[in-house]
């Protein structure tokens, strides 16, 4: 009698520093195999009776340029590595959960970037995306799921087939976590939340922000602005740049520079937008200029490039950060984390790095020299981490 069918969801260009629980999910490490971290597999593994099945459809996925990969990502489910395809409503539900689930895993890796240090810490969106197969009792054969605007296909291959990973996946596959982070966003967004309202809108906002946080070659930064800025508007269920930037402003108030934009070395009469408003901060300001450049795209409006205070690029690199950011304090305003004396840096740097004209340059080729961005915000963060110090010290 055949066995019934079996899916698993697994990240294939993902291999994890550690383990990870997210809810009922565990993300867990497999190693390759006969290779350096053959060891590494999760215990839920071994009990599973398609093993063998798994660890030889894994291992078609291979590196960038045909070398075998050292390991892959596995999703457990309530620890189980295998779960049953026969109720389809179910098995779609478990794959959205299971989506979700790496999302938050996503973001809280992301959120160590390093951003102007390209080789250090550096993860995209795409290498948390989940695969799901069918595995079945025999040998030799197994089943990837495409899907279709109305349903899913499943498309079977056999056993020596080889996948190399995108190119914009390649070098991403030993990625960090803030596990404290994670651990906030997945008791926020748990379902037996108190405050389960404010986490569907945390988890729907950190969704948008992912699918700008890409680096897939069709991307355009059209795209990643006009995502930036509907995640932002989705973290605080708001509409409209005034409301959102208020919003955005306030839950980021404590640590914020209030300057006001007319004395920012960026300040230019001349180049700003209908509702910007020189009395206001620098920091509202910029948001109603990111707003409007979103407009600008979001209705095919024309964009004139020497209307801009802040160029486009500079508008994607700051409005992920300030997502990033807004989202730890939110969790600190709700009791879920604290943030650190480098969060509150990375806050306080907003306004000096938005009057700077050259955020990522200072640095010489092949130095590790600090390029603007980090000088100011690390030059902040010593001041803050002296200031605790003194406090500290008044204290005794």
């Amino acid at each position: 009698m055949d066995e019934k069918p079996a899916e698993y969801a697994f990240l294939p260009w993902l291999f994890l520093a550690d383990d990870h629980v997210v809810g009922r999910f565990s993300v867990l490490r497999v190693g390759r195999p006969g290779g350096p971290y053959d060891r590494v597999r999760p215990v839920q593994l071994a009990k599973e009776q398609y093993q063998t099945q798994i660890l030889d459809r894994l291992s078609s996925y291979i590196a960038f340029n045909g070398d075998n990969r050292d390991g892959w990502t596995i999703v457990g489910v309530d620890e189980k590595i295998t779960f049953p395809t026969s109720d389809a409503l179910e098995r779609q539900k478990l794959r959205l959960e299971i989506r979700d689930a790496c999302e938050l895993l996503a973001f809280s890796s992301i959120v160590c970037n390093e951003l102007f240090r390209p080789f250090d810490h550096y993860a995209n969106s795409s290498v948390f995306q989940p695969i799901f197969q069918e595995v079945k009792a025999g040998p030799g054969y197994t089943a990837f799921i495409q899907n279709r605007k109305w349903s899913a296909v499943s498309h079977g291959w056999p056993s020596e087939t080889r996948l190399p990973e995108p190119l914009h996946c390649h070098s991403l596959g030993t990625s960090a976590v803030d596990a404290e982070l994670l651990q906030a966003l997945t008791m926020l967004t748990s379902s037996s939340s108190p405050n389960s309202r404010l986490g569907l809108r945390l988890k729907r906002a950190v969704h948008v922000f992912l699918r700008g946080y890409t680096d897939v070659p069709s991307n355009r930064i059209e795209d990643e602005v006009i995502f930036q800025v509907a995640a932002l508007e989705a973290l605080f269920g708001s509409e409209g740049k005034l409301t959102t930037a208020d919003n955005l402003e306030e839950i980021l108030a404590s640590d914020l520079c209030s300057q006001p934009f007319s004395d920012s070395p960026r300040f230019a009469d001349d180049k700003l937008h209908g509702k910007s408003d020189p009395s206001r901060s620098t920091f509202w300001n910029w948001f109603i200029e990111l707003y409007d450049l979103r407009n600008k795209y979001h209705h095919c409006e024309e964009h004139n490039p020497e209307r801009d205070v802040w160029s486009p690029t500079e508008h994607n690199i700051m409005s992920v950060h300030v997502f990033v950011l807004a989202v730890r304090y939110l969790l600190a305003k709700e009791g879920y984390l604290e943030p650190s004396t480098r969060t509150r840096a990375q806050v306080e740097a907003f306004v000096p790095i938005l009057g700077e004209h050259d955020w990522g340059g200072g640095r010489e080729p092949g130095t590790l020299t600090a390029v603007t961005w980090e000088r100011i915000t690390n030059d902040i963060h010593l001041n803050l981490a002296l200031e605790n110090i003194a406090a500290e010290g008044s204290d005794e």
